[in-house]
């Protein structure tokens, strides 16, 4: 790399760490034109893919990816083909994804590189799961996690663990649920990861829930709500108004559950929420107005 093309490379980065996409990805070509570089193909890529500008994202990947096989280099062309698959995953095409995926995973596993394989073990699990193909998901969460472990990310191991917690919770096997979900707690509580920690108690919350257990739910879900608002996180304090709310509405506490519901939705209404999660709120919100009536 030239220096003048080193120097457009590192302003670059720099403008993509502080999340400057747009910039970002306009210096990164400037820095392509002057000298192309693996990692600059690599995170002009990245920079158009959080744009969700999915074509730009994948012509700077495949032109990455011929690069990275013209060099030789193993590490660059897994990693763009995994990139790829991210492409086709946005793009709803899951079988384009998983070719992708499956591609390079073949690489690390040549290369030796541990916690890329599992990465992709992962990228593979997800499409699965997205397919509604439950086993096939868990075989390769599980997997994913094996490799997690054997490098040593914490992390990966606590995420893979949610993972399969979430599908078997999906499959009525909300015991065996709870399980992966507790050990995931003890990772993230760990790592000190205070969001990830909210999330699996909200999720321990759900598995006593699914088991009719109010009171059990009803802990879980308060201990979840504290963090969140702790940290000032409105999507999980929405959420855990709405499963509170659930809740009373099962045990035909209507007016808690009423109550609830609102605080879930004046939340949800200033933060990006889908049309048809406000919609359910509101479904649930007349029906209980209708029963606090009678």
């Amino acid at each position: 790399m030239n220096p003048e093309a080193q120097k457009l490379f590192e302003e670059a980065e720099g403008l993509f760490k502080d999340e400057k996409f747009v910039e970002a990805a306009r210096i990164y070509s400037l820095s392509i034109a002057e000298c192309p570089t693996l990692p600059a193909y690599l995170n002009q890529g990245n920079s158009f893919f959080s744009l969700m500008q999915l074509d730009e994202a994948e012509e700077a990947f495949f032109l990455g990816l011929e690069l990275a096989r013209d060099e030789k280099d193993r590490w660059f062309e897994g990693t763009f083909l995994g990139n790829l698959g991210f492409v086709e995953s946005a793009r709803n095409d899951p079988q384009a994804a998983l070719e992708y995926y499956l591609d390079a995973l073949a690489i690390f596993r040549e290369t030796g590189h541990i916690r890329d394989e599992a990465d992709q073990l992962c990228s593979i699990g997800t499409v699965h799961q997205d397919l509604g193909e439950a086993e096939y998901a868990l075989k390769y969460f599980g997997q994913a996690l094996l490799k997690y472990k054997e490098a040593g990310y914490k992390r990966g191991v606590a995420s893979q663990l949610n993972n399969m917690g979430l599908i078997l919770a999906r499959m009525n096997r909300s015991i065996q649920a709870e399980g992966y979900f507790a050990k995931a707690l003890e990772i993230f509580k760990e790592l000190g990861d205070q969001t990830a920690i909210a999330a699996q108690l909200m999720n321990i919350g759900s598995t006593y829930r699914d088991r009719q257990e109010s009171e059990q739910a009803l802990k879980f879900y308060d201990e979840s709500m504290a963090l969140y608002s702790k940290l000032g996180d409105i999507w999980g304090m929405a959420m855990q108004y709405s499963n509170i709310a659930y809740i009373h509405a099962m045990d035909n506490n209507n007016q808690s559950a009423l109550d609830n519901f609102r605080k879930s939705k004046e939340l949800f209404s200033k933060i990006n929420t889908p049309d048809w999660q406000m919609e359910s709120l509101d479904q649930n919100i007349k029906k209980l107005i209708e029963l606090t009536r009678k």
